[in-house]
């Protein structure tokens, strides 16, 4: 618990700190912030290392392990979406700081990065419907890829600034599609007759 709590945050509070530090108090721009990152990230992966290596309150320790090829299999397909997420999110954001120093110099890859942190906040919305590894794939990936090189072509910057709107677009289209395919199969979105307490038959959705 304390690991899980503890190392994120100081690693969030690290980047906050050294980006104040590096970019207002040093004046050292894009390079400065990629910095600041760079450490926190080091702090959040140190914390646990340290924490796990030694005796602690929670069941979880550092040891010696066996391989399982089974479970890391199991794991791996389990995974899978996520693994294809982290990669997508990677490429798209390499995509789009290029693009945007390509039309809006270092303040339009700053002001992407405010936009970023801001996104979490509505990512929990997309939650229910990007955790398969289709949709999961083509949303962070393939969609996002189409729109931040496509958009720009026609609108310019603000093209930067919609490609992630199409992107979301998209998904929820192809997310309403296979909800649609698949409806027989699972068996929802069905209306299912059953007797009310009157006598009459009524319907409801399953």
């Amino acid at each position: 618990m304390w690991a899980s709590c503890s190392a994120p945050g100081a690693a969030g509070l690290t980047n906050i700190l050294l980006d104040a530090l590096f970019v207002a108090g040093f004046r050292w721009g894009l390079v400065g912030a990629a910095a600041a990152t760079a450490l926190s990230q080091c702090v959040g992966g140190v914390l646990p290392l340290v924490y796990f290596s030694r005796p602690n309150s929670s069941l979880l320790r550092l040891t010696r392990t066996e391989f399982d090829g089974k479970a890391l299999a199991r794991t791996c397909a389990n995974g899978s979406s996520e693994l294809m997420s982290n990669i997508s999110m990677s490429v798209v954001s390499m995509l789009y700081n290029f693009q945007l120093l390509r039309y809006a110099g270092e303040d339009g890859v700053a002001a992407y990065g405010v936009l970023m942190y801001v996104s979490m906040i509505f990512q929990a919305v997309f939650i229910g419907y990007s955790v398969g590894a289709a949709i999961s794939f083509l949303r962070t990936l393939v969609f996002q890829v189409i729109a931040v090189l496509l958009f720009p072509l026609v609108w310019k910057l603000d093209g930067i600034w919609l490609s992630i709107v199409g992107a979301e677009v998209m998904a929820i289209t192809v997310t309403m599609l296979f909800l649609a395919v698949k409806r027989n199969r699972y068996h929802y979105m069905r209306r299912k007759k059953f007797r009310c307490g009157c006598g009459i038959f009524c319907g409801a959705a399953v």
